[in-house]
């Protein structure tokens, strides 16, 4: 994300749905890194939260 900013809104859009959908599989956070840092796995709440917000800027630059 540090050159999210860099990127074109459909690139933007494109690694936003990237996101959620890693969430969504369970594929993020990384097993090999919450096995060491166990207060980085995400509650069922966490991870809808994450989802609700990615898609919510994923709109709103779609819509721009």
């Amino acid at each position: 994300f540090s050159e999210f900013g860099t990127y074109s809104p459909k690139k933007q859009a494109h690694k936003l749905e990237e996101s959620y959908e890693l969430i969504e599989k369970g594929e993020m956070p990384l097993s090999s890194y919450t096995l060491i840092h166990k207060d980085a796995v995400l509650t069922e709440a966490e991870q809808a939260t994450l989802i609700a917000y990615f898609k919510e800027i994923q709109n709103t630059i779609r819509t721009q």
